[in-house]
């Protein structure tokens, strides 16, 4: 007899629930299947992460956080590892970080440090405790923190109303003329209590088992933002700069490589057309 898993039992009685008081949402639900989420116990390293996600792609996210932990003891990271880590400027390059997500990041480690974070409390915190504890944060907003509840700790009642890729979700499952404003979804979202979590959860999924074309209609008309609107990020990474530079040496060795074949065409046709004219003459 096959193990029972508690999470996933706990995700099917959201799912049922769900089911019962949004029979629009239990459509999505039939379709996409069991919820996958299960918490995690790396909360330094998943909020970490969540900082080197802002602004790039999930893929350049990878690549440099791999890098920077690459960089750290054993690599393992640590708030203490990442204090030492930052230290050193070419530590900092190293790793892909631009100067301000190095603050970020630094300042994270020192809350962990300093008890700030109180991870030994976090259980019997609020959502919005929680929230508070994480903001204080430079360069974590109320976006990060809600994912960190939804992703890590796996708190089930949480509504990101500031993500865009909901609001176009909810737009796209109820066939809304126009992408909801927060207030909107919030009243919406009052049917799924206590499962507004497992509910966004589906929302984000709902092209899972559609046909390519549908998926790719839906996809084109909803886009997940993986930064916080208050986060602006004023430096751009070191990746990114040194892209765009060897696009601009490359584009200089291009154009110059094409004008020495330009300036062999062009007296080639001149002469062409001093024959023709003798020709003309000599007629």
């Amino acid at each position: 007899m096959a193990k029972s898993n508690p999470q996933q039992d706990r995700w099917a009685h959201a799912a049922k629930h769900l089911r019962g008081v949004d029979p629009v949402l239990a459509k999505v639900i039939d379709r996409v299947g069991i919820c996958q989420m299960s918490p995690r116990k790396d909360y330094f390293v998943a909020l970490c992460r969540a900082i080197y996600g802002q602004q790039v792609s999930t893929r350049v996210a990878q690549v440099l956080f791999d890098r920077f932990t690459a960089l750290c003891p054993n690599q393992r990271v640590t708030p203490e590892a990442v204090i030492e880590l930052l230290k050193v400027e070419s530590n900092i390059k190293a790793a892909g970080l631009s100067r301000q997500k190095a603050i970020y990041i630094r300042d994270l480690a020192e809350h962990f440090i300093d008890n700030r974070i109180p991870l030994k409390k976090l259980a019997k915190m609020t959502d919005e405790q929680i929230v508070e504890a994480l903001v204080a944060v430079k360069g974590v907003g109320r976006w990060t923190a809600e994912m960190f509840l939804m992703f890590v700790l796996n708190r089930p009642d949480v509504l990101p109303v500031d993500d865009l890729g909901l609001r176009e979700g909810v737009r796209d499952v109820y066939n809304l003329a126009e992408r909801p404003k927060p207030k909107e979804v919030i009243e919406m979202g009052q049917r799924w209590r206590p499962y507004r979590s497992i509910a966004t959860w589906y929302i984000w999924r709902r092209d899972t088992g559609k046909t390519p074309d549908a998926g790719q209609k839906s996809r084109a008309r909803s886009k997940r933002v993986d930064s916080d609107a208050d986060e602006p990020e004023p430096a751009p990474s070191v990746a990114s700069v040194v892209n765009r530079a060897q696009a601009a040496v490359n584009a200089v060795k291009k154009a110059t490589a094409r004008k020495p074949r330009t300036a062999t065409r062009q007296p080639a046709r001149a002469s062409t057309r001093r024959r023709s004219a003798t020709a003309r003459k000599e007629s």
